[in-house]
Formats: structure tokens, sequence, C-alpha cells
């Protein structure tokens, strides 16, 4: 779960390193659609990715999480 902390330090971006990190995430891992949740205040939230053929959904704070989630799962 994210804190007021995370949600303060997403206000000021950097949006161009989250479009990087999906970039690199779709080039690792093909086999997964990625998205980023909005939450209430319009801002971006957690990361996520989900499994085309088997629909695993897998939820991580940051991209680096998610990463080393897939990383595990595979």
């Amino acid at each position: 779960m994210r804190t007021r902390n995370d949600e303060r330090e997403a206000l000021h971006g950097p949006w161009d390193e989250s479009q990087a990190a999906l970039a690199e995430l779709r080039k690792a891992f093909p086999a997964y659609r990625f998205w980023r949740s909005m939450l209430q205040t319009c801002t971006q939230g957690d990361w996520h990715a989900q499994h085309i053929t088997t629909g695993v959904v897998y939820d991580a704070a940051s991209a680096a999480d998610l990463r080393q989630m897939l990383e595990e799962a595979s």
C-alpha cells in the first residue's frame, strides 16, 4: 500500500523515467501486459502486470519491485 509520502512524491514525477521504465518492462517481459493505476488525486499509483496467457496479475509500488516479482516468477 502506498503511503502519503509516496503520494506526495508521485506529484513531482519524474514522468519521463516512468515511461522509460515501462518500455524496459515491456521489452524484458513481452508475455505481460503492463499498466499503472490512477489514484483519486489524479496521480499515477502502483504498477501492474498481467500475464497474457494465464491471467496472473502482479502488483507493486515501483517498477523495480515489479521487475523483481516477474524475474522471481519466471
